[in-house]
């Protein structure tokens, strides 16, 4: 992450934009802290100005503070919302500035998925407010009914004043404090390109001179020194983001090609057990299903049953087999049940039924209709 040493044992850091797993993610707030540590700092200033974002990514970050051998400063000096507010709280002391803003509220999902997938998630966002209440009344000393109210689905706005009052923050503190030289972010040019310039700027000092050893620790980066030229560093640390970036696209493609394998299982072994080959239009739409949800997908083939046929019905040759005609779901003692029913009688009781005997091209079952139909209208 972007930070500057202000003196021997002081170092401030800047934590802008969105808590996610590639920019502000825990992994890259815990290397910034354990190369500070490694250069004899004390205490960080974390420059703050976030709208929130990934609660595991939050937490880890909020657990990295807690444990820290650092003193973690928390200066507030735009936003702290949702999951940054919850971090704020596990701060040695967090100061805003006159027109920060603070929001607390409970954890939202936008997911979407099954009645069960939903209840899970149900499960997990009471679990989160279970959290986030323990560290609000840690760090206030609020009542517990005081911190539940924080989880009823309202957003809690709160001014620098007020987060003084509710023991968010210890202080306000003038706008001056806050002044900073840090370079900006670019933001052109190639995926790779960006973050390989984001680095860039996170080590250049007034000078524009990089400080080569802490790129080299920060990212352990290998067959350099500090007494490398800057081009050599930026050529390792470019190949290793690139290395990432190729072990990252394998584990994606492999994840895919296991996935794939799973879903033509689950399609075969269905196939299997109703005796039948799918048409190639049907299995694309199991594999649609299957790519958005394996669990749905075996949803759906689990409510596929096996076909009736007719013959068994009649004759009572497969009774262990209980099928679907086009109206009803018959019992497995069809012939006991129909043996003595006449064409009127299915007429009147199961007319789907009678169209399905009259139009089948079994041998049986055309012999046994044509019985009905003479017993119907012979002389």
């Amino acid at each position: 992450m972007e930070y500057k040493i202000i003196n021997a044992t002081t170092a401030e850091l800047k934590f802008y934009g969105y808590i996610d797993t590639w920019y502000n993610g825990a992994d890259d707030y815990t290397r910034t802290l354990e190369a500070l540590l490694k250069q004899g700092i004390t205490d960080v200033n974390v420059m703050v100005h976030c709208y929130g974002g990934n609660v595991f990514e939050g937490a880890a970050i909020w657990t990295a503070n807690k444990t820290s051998k650092l003193r973690i400063h928390f200066k507030v000096v735009g936003i702290a919302a949702s999951m940054m507010a919850v971090i704020l709280l596990s701060g040695t002391s967090v100061e805003v500035s006159s027109m920060a803003k603070v929001m607390f509220h409970a954890p939202r999902s936008s997911n979407g998925g099954t009645s069960k997938q939903l209840f899970q998630e149900a499960n997990l966002l009471k679990k989160m407010e279970k959290d986030f209440i323990n560290a609000w009344k840690q760090a206030t000393g609020q009542s517990d009914k005081e911190a539940q109210q924080l989880m009823d689905g309202t957003d809690y706005w709160y001014d620098a004043d007020e987060c003084v009052k509710f023991g968010i923050a210890k202080s306000i503190i003038p706008e001056t404090a806050f002044v900073t030289d840090l370079q900006g972010k670019p933001d052109t040019g190639t995926p790779i390109d960006k973050v390989f310039g984001t680095y860039t700027a996170a080590f250049l000092d007034k000078t524009q001179k990089m400080d080569n050893n802490a790129i080299i620790s920060r990212f352990d980066l290998q067959n350099v020194t500090a007494q490398s030229n800057d081009a050599s560093i930026l050529d390792a640390l470019a190949a290793q983001l690139t290395a990432k970036d190729k072990r990252i696209s394998a584990l994606e493609k492999s994840n895919e090609e296991a996935q794939t394998a799973t879903i033509d299982a689950l399609i075969a072994n269905k196939e299997k057990a109703l005796g039948l080959t799918f048409e190639a239009n049907q299995k694309e739409q199991f594999r649609v299903v299957g790519k958005a949800s394996t669990e749905a997908l075996q949803t759906v083939l689990e409510a596929m049953k096996p076909s009736p046929n007719f013959k068994d019905f009649i004759t009572g040759e497969n009774k262990s087999t209980p099928g679907i005609l086009p109206t009803t779901l018959l019992p497995k003692s069809i012939d006991a049940s129909r043996k003595d029913w006449t064409l009127k009688d299915w007429a009147d009781k199961d007319v789907k039924g009678l169209e399905s005997i009259s139009n089948s091209e079994d041998v049986e079952i055309k012999a046994y209709f044509n019985k009905l139909y003479k017993a119907e209208y012979s002389d």
